[in-house]
């Protein structure tokens, strides 16, 4: 029984499996992956192999597309065929259905000669018969000829319908594979993303361990000095451990034995005159801070009381104003972020309760602030300059305990805050005066008066 397939379509399709076995020949020989030692390996490396099958079966898919998309157009060449031979018969059959019109007529025109002339049918019977005889051959003919031409154009229909019917399951398969392939493609991005994905957090993972690791190995070993000298932070742990209530020749001791609890090697031991320098100086860090608080804010008011402590009397001084926040991210130089505080100051060992005592204490306190600020670095990168008496030009209020002393200091240093007021308005006014109103005016000043005032300091 013959195939039904063209020279045409056997030599393409001899060509199209001779592209596949091409195709599978030059497939590059598969190297052996090296042993995953770790999970995102062992993750990176099933991604990549999955990667691979879906690669391949993307190449399977597209083969088998061009194979079918070949078939679909030899089928279009054999449809083609098949509408040539249907106009060919059809062409030939309308002129056999001509000639059997023409002998027909042919026919009727005899018949009516032999009805017209009676007289020659003698004659012309033999050749009548002839005539019906090669007209039935002729018929019979025709009419093998029509069922011939019936029966070829019901196989070529019947072969139309059946390459039309499998051209719609080419194209459905067609559609299909193409489906399939988008599919396969967005499968194939997600695993490439997934498999960038866990790189990335194989190589942030690797960082933060080694970074992990040397900020181990830099903790392990606890540097109390560095140039020689003890760093800012062993000194304030060395005031936090005063403060606890550890002597100072036991601060020493006590590092090193929280270090080591810790786990942590500390190479250098603090000895007691150290952190009794630490102290002192933490304590002058503190008045510098202060100074330039109050230097720097509105006004302040302040607390002040005294004690006795087996014979012996200490005053304390507290202040409560408006200071920074001190927090990274704040404006500090705008002062509608500033809150009040209330900051201790100190306490110191006094003579006696008295309110002449507390003045002098008090006074004394102001000069030592303004001097720590005034000789710190602070002060020349503020550009402020601080004095004595800014302390009374600041203060507002005063907190104190209704005994006779607290009201008594109370107005000494109201009096204080007058002479400064009155100093301040003094040299005001002479910096608006030239230098002989100034010596006039030294001279017009009684002699009585100037006695006072010379008492009043000897006092």
């Amino acid at each position: 029984m013959p195939s039904g397939r063209s020279d045409a379509q056997k030599s393409h399709m001899q060509h199209l499996a001779n592209l596949q076995r091409a195709r599978q020949n030059s497939a590059p020989p598969s190297v052996p992956s090296p042993v995953p030692r770790t999970r995102h390996q062992t993750a990176s490396k099933k991604t990549v192999s999955e990667i691979r099958q879906k690669n391949a079966a993307i190449e399977d898919l597209e083969s088998n597309l061009r194979d079918y998309r070949a078939q679909i157009a030899a089928l279009v060449i054999i449809l083609e065929q098949k509408d040539l031979n249907i106009l060919d018969l059809q062409v030939r059959l309308a002129n056999s259905e001509n000639a059997a019109r023409a002998l027909d007529k042919a026919l009727r025109n005899s018949d009516s000669l032999l009805t017209d002339a009676s007289q020659d049918l003698q004659k012309s019977r033999k050749r009548s018969q002839r005539l019906v005889h090669e007209r039935k051959l002729v018929n019979n003919k025709h009419l093998s000829d029509i069922k011939i031409l019936a029966a070829s154009y019901n196989k070529e229909l019947k072969e139309l319908h059946e390459a039309l019917e499998a051209l719609s399951l080419a194209n459905g398969m067609t559609k299909k594979l193409e489906t399939a392939l988008v599919l396969e493609k967005d499968t194939n991005d997600g695993l490439q993303k997934k498999a960038h994905r866990l790189d990335m957090q194989r190589s942030c993972a690797q960082a933060s361990l080694r970074e992990f690791r040397t900020a181990l190995n830099s903790k392990n070993t606890w540097s109390a000095k560095k140039g020689g000298k003890y760093t800012a932070q062993a000194r304030r742990l060395a005031r936090e451990l005063l403060k606890a209530g550890c002597s100072s020749e036991r601060v020493g001791d006590a590092m090193l034995a929280c270090a080591k609890a810790f786990g942590v090697r500390v190479g250098d031991k603090m000895s007691g005159r150290t952190v009794l320098h630490a102290r002192d100086e933490g304590g002058h860090f503190g008045l510098i801070q202060l100074g330039r608080e109050i230097k720097q804010g509105l006004g302040f008011g302040e607390s002040s009381d005294g004690t006795a402590h087996r014979k012996v009397t200490y005053e304390v001084h507290h202040v409560t104003m408006s200071v920074p926040s001190y927090q990274p991210g704040i404006n500090d130089s705008d002062k509608s972020t500033w809150t009040y505080h209330t900051r201790f100051v100190e306490v110191e060992p006094a003579l006696d309760h008295t309110a002449k005592t507390q003045f002098n204490g008090t006074k004394d306190l102001a000069s030592r602030i303004a001097t720590a600020y005034l000789e710190s670095p602070l002060s020349d990168r503020d550009g402020v300059k601080m004095e004595t008496d800014d302390w009374i030009r600041k203060e507002e209020f005063a907190h104190a305990d209704h005994a006779a002393d607290g009201k008594k200091k109370v107005r000494l240093c109201g009096e204080w805050k007058e002479e400064v007021a009155c100093q301040d308005l003094g040299e005001k006014a002479m910096d608006s005066m030239d230098p002989d109103e100034i010596l006039r005016a030294m001279l017009s000043i009684p002699q009585e008066e100037v006695d006072a005032v010379r008492s009043a300091g000897h006092e």
